[in-house]
């Protein structure tokens, strides 16, 4: 057990004294090593970041004449508050218009993942996330529509389980109120449940 995990393992002596939880030394024993896992799984989409970014620009973006609307739905991914350390579910929404560059159907996706694995503020990500599809595509404009549930708001405080948190960044093209209203209406979907 490194360093890291013996501290882990300290933490959750005390929070189960101060807390009276009842836990075992079984229950305990390898929580620190699967703690380190799921960090190193979670945080480890975001450290591949700068990777991602670069096999998009080698291997994702195509020219294309195409000069409408392009639309990646309902992008599911997770986060973390910063503020709480609690899980945020996250379902993006992700326009753009092109300027003679298109991207993969996967990357859009990726590029969500990887921004979002991490303990970052809603607001800042849609501006991150827009950050990097300007850098590589430079379209003519683009939009990002994120929902979000958190579980600081759900588990702890106000416990509003239906508030859904929504932010967005929009460039160009979708900064005209015809554009950004068309875009609102072919995003519309029953599918999922931060929507309803």
């Amino acid at each position: 057990m490194n360093d890291y995990e013996n501290a882990l393992r300290e933490g959750l002596k005390v929070i189960d004294h101060d807390f009276k939880l009842g836990l075992t030394e079984d229950d305990i024993l390898n929580t620190p090593k699967r703690i380190n896992r799921f960090m190193k799984e979670f945080f480890g989409k975001h450290l591949e970041l700068e990777k991602v970014i670069a096999d998009i620009k080698d291997h994702g973006v195509f020219a294309s004449k195409n000069d409408e609307m392009i639309i990646t739905r309902n992008i599911r991914s997770y986060s973390l508050c910063p503020h709480h350390f609690l899980p945020v579910e996250l379902v993006t929404f992700i326009g753009y218009i092109p300027s003679e560059k298109v991207i993969g159907l996967s990357k859009m996706s990726r590029i969500v993942e990887a921004l979002s694995s991490r303990p970052v503020l809603q607001e800042d990500l849609v501006e991150d996330i827009m950050k990097v599809i300007e850098d590589i595509l430079k379209p003519k404009g683009a939009i990002v529509v994120s929902y979000g549930r958190h579980f600081c708001m759900v588990m702890r405080g106000i416990k509003k389980e239906e508030a859904t948190i929504v932010t967005s960044s929009v460039r160009g093209s979708f900064e005209q109120p015809v554009t950004r209203a068309e875009f609102m209406s072919l995003i519309k979907t029953k599918e999922l449940n931060l929507l309803d």
